[in-house]
């Protein structure tokens, strides 16, 4: 009779065991937008799509201790995104250092720098703060679309402040324009700074004679910033004119021929005259 107790007593806990190992086992959840709470019938895949960020997390999903960044970013309300400061300051003839912040970074992918050229302003001088302005060069269809000259990926780094440094190549000796824009992982909203004009440094004109010495033919080289009419003239050492001519001259490189046959050996002054611009003068060796 005792024995058939024990048995007994045996078979219904075997049956509770086997009913209790049959229960599905409860997994924590990371949210991703849909309940997951589920057992082993679960597709597993679901557990591993990407947490969605949003202001505010749903109060009906328990968020879980597997899930800190999300805790973080994604139940504190906070602010836009927003850029706090942007500088661009050229440093060289060959380089702008551009600066800028940031706040509220929580979901924001790239940040693009750009940039285009004002044409007709190389070896400007550029004189009025009007000269920098972008829409006077829109306005004159001076200027043609914004293009990508460099882009970092985005820190977020939540509410603090977030600084960018870098340095863009750029030797345009007129005027540049840059501004930096953000975008996010869903490519849904793009937030864009003021434009800000960087004037480059012009090139020096320059005047040279080839070859020095001379002995009977020989080439003016002239890099000017303005085009128009000129005049060329070979002066000796007591300040008489003693050969000159015309010539053309354009913005950029020049080469002028000219023949110094028939003149006594000695040195020369050679001197470019412009109309309203400064003149350009050398001096040069005759045999």
């Amino acid at each position: 009779m005792v024995y058939k107790k024990i048995i007994v007593h045996l078979c219904v806990m075997a049956v509770m065991a086997t009913s209790l190992c049959a229960q599905p086992i409860k997994l924590p959840a990371i949210y991703t937008g849909q309940d997951v709470a589920a057992g082993f019938s679960t597709n597993i895949q679901s557990l591993t799509q990407p947490v969605q960020l949003s202001a505010i997390a749903p109060k009906e999903y328990e968020l879980t201790e597997l899930t800190p960044r999300l805790v973080k970013a994604a139940c504190i309300p906070h602010g836009n995104f927003a850029f706090v400061k942007f500088e661009a300051q050229r440093q060289d003839e060959g380089a702008v250092k551009l600066a800028f912040e940031t706040e509220n970074e929580y979901t924001s992918r790239t940040l693009t720098i750009e940039r285009v050229f004002a044409t007709g302003t190389e070896n400007a001088d550029i004189t009025q703060p009007a000269d920098s302005s972008f829409a006077l060069f829109a306005e004159a269809n001076k200027v043609a679309a914004f293009m990508q000259a460099d882009s970092q990926y985005a820190k977020n780094r939540g509410y603090h402040k977030t600084h960018y440094e870098l340095t863009d190549r750029n030797s345009y000796t007129g005027i540049s324009f840059y501004r930096v824009t953000a975008s996010d992982f869903e490519d849904t909203a793009n937030t864009v700074t003021e434009i800000i004009a960087v004037i480059g440094k012009p090139l020096k004109e320059t005047i040279g004679i080839t070859p020095n010495p001379l002995v009977n033919q020989a080439n003016v080289q002239v890099f000017s910033k303005y085009a128009g009419k000129g005049m060329v003239q070979l002066i000796n050492m007591q300040g008489t004119i003693v050969k000159q001519f015309s010539a053309a001259i354009n913005q950029g490189d020049n080469l002028l021929p000219f023949t110094a046959q028939g003149l006594a050996q000695g040195m020369y002054y050679v001197r470019v005259l412009r109309t309203a611009h400064t003149p350009l003068q050398t001096s040069v060796m005759k045999f």
